[in-house]
C-alpha cells in the first residue's frame, strides 16, 4: 500500500488541481503521498507545499492540530487530509495525547457522536474552508471500517458533513486486494476500500459560517 499511494496521489493532485498551486497537507505523517513529487521546487515551476502534523516529523514545516491551522484566511489552493484512525492501535497513544482532549472541543460540539473520527471531521470542516481560496480543492482520503461486527461507512458520513461548505467533484474508490491496489466501481463497501473524495470550496456567502451537519 505504501509503495502504491505515491503513484496514485500525484495523478489525483495533478488532475484536479494542476500546478502551480499552494498545497497544504494538514496530516502529512511520513509523507507516502509525496515520494514521486518534488516538494522543493518553486511554485512557478510546480507546486508549493506546506506540511503540518500533530507529530513533529522530518519535512514538517510546523507542528499543529488540523482543527486549528495557524494560517491566515484564504491563503492556499489545495487542502489534503488523510486523518489518523482511532481504531488503529499504533495511533492510540497519539489520539490520547493529542486529539482526544475533551476540553479542546468546546460547547459548539455538544451532542455530536462520541466517535473521535467523526468529531475530527466536523471540527475541520469550517477550518479547511477558512484557509482555502474560493474554488479551492479539498482532497480527502478515508477508509470505511468494521468494528465489533458493525460497519461504519465513513465516506458517506464525511460527505454529509463536508457538503455544507464544499461541492462534491468526485469519489474515487481505491481497493486493496492481496496488497495490490486498484481503482474500480464499488460493489458492497468494505474495510478494504479507500476513498479519495474530491471537493471544491464554495464561493463565500452569508450563510457559510453555519455549523456543519453532525
Amino acid at each position: 500500500m505504501r509503495g502504491r499511494l505515491d503513484k496514485v496521489f500525484p495523478l489525483i493532485l495533478e488532475f484536479y488541481a494542476p500546478p502551480p498551486n499552494v498545497v497544504l497537507d494538514v496530516t502529512r505523517g511520513d509523507g507516502y503521498f509525496y515520494k514521486k513529487l518534488d516538494t522543493q521546487r518553486r511554485i512557478d515551476e510546480n507546486y508549493a507545499f506546506i506540511f503540518s502534523d500533530l507529530a513533529l516529523k522530518p519535512k514538517i514545516h510546523y507542528r499543529a492540530d488540523c482543527r486549528r491551522i495557524p494560517l491566515r484566511d484564504r491563503c492556499v489552493d489545495v487542502v489534503v487530509f488523510d486523518p489518523p484512525y482511532p481504531t488503529q492501535s499504533h495511533y492510540e497513544g497519539r489520539w490520547k495525547k493529542g486529539y482526544d482532549r475533551p476540553r479542546d472541543w468546546g460547547a459548539g460540539l455538544d451532542g455530536i457522536s462520541s466517535t473521535l473520527l467523526n468529531q475530527m471531521i466536523v471540527a475541520t470542516c469550517e477550518e479547511f474552508y477558512r484557509v482555502l481560496r474560493p474554488g479551492g480543492i479539498f482532497i480527502f482520503k478515508i477508509m470505511d471500517r468494521w468494528k465489533n461486527k458493525v460497519f461504519y461507512p465513513w465516506h458517506i458520513k464525511a460527505y454529509e458533513i463536508y457538503k455544507s461548505h464544499f461541492t462534491l467533484l468526485a469519489i474515487l474508490v481505491y481497493e486493496i486486494i492481496w496488497g495490490r491496489p486498484r481503482f474500480h466501481n464499488p460493489g458492497v463497501p468494505s474495510n478494504r476500500h479507500n476513498y479519495f473524495i474530491i471537493f471544491k470550496a464554495r464561493a463565500p456567502h452569508l450563510g457559510h459560517m453555519s455549523s456543519p451537519a453532525s
